[in-house]
């Protein structure tokens, strides 16, 4: 299944690369990346775990069903990860989103660092450069 998915309730909207649908209204949640691993997504690309809980959060919104599973295939090794997502995490998220939308609303930026190895996890690096 490929389509477009959004959460109203977090403004969002995205392409979520797979869903496997099971029985039980539950299904699982694939994103695909490259150069992935479990230590990654911990650390430097966190960003992409965020990606997923929001995606998550959109699809549990638009099909009404429970995650019961969500993975990162990595495609530079062919590894599925197995993606933990704890409840913390969840909140965090939404939290972030919600900071992005104000920032991104009230038009105050933050200011560009010179240090460009932070924008690579920033929220807000598609906006600033």
């Amino acid at each position: 299944m490929w389509n477009r998915w959004r959460a109203l309730k977090l403004c969002i909207s995205g392409h979520v690369d797979a869903i496997v649908l099971h029985g039980g209204k539950t299904y699982s949640l694939i994103e695909v990346k490259n150069n992935i691993s479990r230590k990654k997504l911990e650390t430097s690309h966190r960003h992409f775990k965020i990606q997923l809980i929001a995606y998550m959060i959109a699809c549990e919104e638009t099909l009404g069903y429970r995650t019961k599973s969500a993975y990162i295939l990595s495609l530079n090794n062919g590894k599925l990860i197995d993606v933990r997502i704890r409840p913390w995490e969840i909140i965090k998220t939404v939290d972030i989103v919600r900071r992005l939308k104000e920032t991104i609303v009230s038009n105050d930026m933050p200011n560009r660092t010179s240090d460009k190895w932070k924008c690579i996890t920033c929220h807000y690096r598609k906006i600033c450069y």
